[in-house]
């Protein structure tokens, strides 16, 4: 994943931005996301889904509980999975039911030292990280049979992308294997 500082930043805040997201995101390429699932499910003969019919909580965060947002991970949601030879019917025909979360929690990173020759003096860098869940339930049971979850830094650049992106991220583990 090929992060960009954005234009603003002065060539030393891009310097410090990116020595200190080198230090917060490791040196993985592979996107942070996390899977369970059950095992027990015959998952190739899981052909229908329908969206859950309870949602998910609101957070009270209007960045992340508006209907434009909503709209764009259902619609990216059901791209993906058509994909997957799913397709979308009634929650009473449905295989599986899906749901999602989305959150999103301000962080700050602060550093001993810049050199001298740039300020000198303690820095602070403060981002956004975002999370998005997405669950598979069983209808009958309303159990979850699967999980990806989805974890990084939020950018204001071309967030429709960034949303399918981390959906196409999240499904890439479903169905198991």
């Amino acid at each position: 994943m090929k992060l960009e500082p954005p234009t603003f930043l002065t060539p030393l805040a891009a310097l410090v931005s990116g020595v200190a997201l080198t230090l917060l995101g490791g040196c993985s390429t592979l996107p942070p996301v996390d899977y369970t699932f059950n095992p027990d499910i015959p998952w190739q003969e899981l052909h229908t889904f329908a969206w859950a019919p309870t949602r998910m909580p609101a957070l009270g965060d209007e960045r992340v509980d508006e209907a434009a947002l909503d709209r764009h991970i259902r619609s990216s949601v059901e791209k993906n999975l058509a994909g997957h030879d799913m397709r979308r019917t009634e929650e009473h025909d449905a295989d599986v039911l899906v749901s999602y979360a989305v959150g999103l929690e301000d962080r700050t990173f602060q550093g001993d030292t810049l050199p001298l020759r740039w300020g000198g003096g303690p820095f602070e860098i403060r981002y956004e990280v975002g999370t998005l869940q997405i669950v598979l339930l069983d209808p009958a049971s309303q159990h979850v049979v699967w999980s990806g979850r989805y974890r990084s830094e939020i950018g204001t650049r071309t967030p429709g992308s960034r949303v399918d992106r981390a959906v196409d991220w999240v499904l890439a583990g479903f169905p198991p294997r």
